[in-house]
């Protein structure tokens, strides 16, 4: 069975790496999140179940950082694949001028060791980059390597755009709006949207996306808990 929508989910454990360029200035940093519906580009992910994703990532002097990402995961549409787990490795380039815009580029493979063999095109390569400003945020992801399992490439060169918003009130309670659009080269382009509050760690959010397959465009909402380790 060919996975129509087996792009949607290469946000899903991505812990955004230009999030990291408000932490603290340590050299390492982990990263759990526990989620109650773990969302990726505006699709559950986990089934409409509960995901755990953990991040390690190391930065280095002028701006460079590696990193590793694990979590649970199934892989949309679910009537067609089984429960397993995320393994992605990354590295790229983060700063910010001296007028105060952020920029963020790099390269992450996505690998699903354990994936039954219906799931086409499992593991596959992105490049992205991340423009922002304040509380703004544009991000543009191109899929450089994914194949089926009959090897045609027609999945690869999709692109990703997101612009999004993030804010404070006085209260110390956050934010925010994204809206996103797959570009897909098979077709099945979609659009989503989220909005959240989050605070103490903790994030409501609801989502929603125009697709019209497998259940997967029903609006959804999820609580997710975040905690940030410098070392």
């Amino acid at each position: 069975m060919k996975n129509t929508y087996k792009t949607i989910m290469t946000s899903a454990v991505l812990i955004s790496s230009a999030a990291f360029t408000t932490q603290a200035m340590a050299q390492a940093y982990a990263t759990l999140e526990v989620s109650s519906n773990k969302m990726g580009r505006g699709v559950t992910v986990s089934d409409d179940g509960p995901s755990v994703t953990g991040n390690l990532r190391k930065d280095f002097a002028k701006g460079f950082y590696v990193g590793i990402i694990g979590a649970n995961v199934h892989l949309p549409p679910s009537q067609y694949t089984e429960q397993t787990y995320e393994v992605d490795v990354y590295g790229g380039y983060t700063g910010e001028t001296a007028g105060g815009i952020r920029y963020d580029m790099g390269y992450m493979y996505y690998a699903f060791p354990a994936a039954d063999d219906d799931l086409s095109g499992t593991d596959y390569s992105e490049i992205y980059g991340v423009i922002g400003y304040k509380g703004f945020d544009f991000e543009i992801d191109y899929t450089l390597d994914k194949k089926d399992n009959d090897g045609s490439d027609a999945n690869e060169h999709d692109i990703y755009y997101k612009l999004s918003y993030n804010g404070k009130t006085k209260r110390g309670i956050g934010y925010g709006f994204t809206a996103g659009h797959v570009d897909s080269q098979t077709g099945s382009d979609y659009t989503h949207y989220q909005a959240s509050i989050s605070k103490d760690g903790f994030k409501l959010a609801l989502d929603d996306n125009d697709i019209k397959d497998f259940g997967l465009g029903d609006p959804r909402v999820s609580v997710t808990w975040t905690k940030h380790f410098g070392f």
